[in-house]
């Protein structure tokens, strides 16, 4: 199986790595901590990047058992 195939698997149901990105915006989208969030891979690993504009005391660890990556960041604005 390639890293590209693989997925989370939750109670049965599996979850792929995008599909646990877009449940990840759903769920914290309205948090004031909230700017972005998106996936990538780091060693091989399909991880979670999550970025904010403070790190949370309740952040979690993991997402549908990925990896999730917090980058403090500033509010994203257009290139000039």
């Amino acid at each position: 199986m390639t890293y590209k195939e693989y997925r989370a698997c939750i109670g049965g149901i599996t979850v792929l790595v995008d599909d646990a990105v877009k449940l990840f915006q759903e769920t914290y989208q309205h948090e004031p901590w909230f700017i972005a969030v998106g996936s990538g891979t780091v060693a091989g690993a399909e991880v979670i990047f999550v970025y904010v504009r403070t790190i949370p005391r309740h952040a979690p660890d993991t997402w549908y058992k990925y990896p999730l990556i917090l980058r403090r960041s500033g509010t994203p604005r257009a290139a000039l």
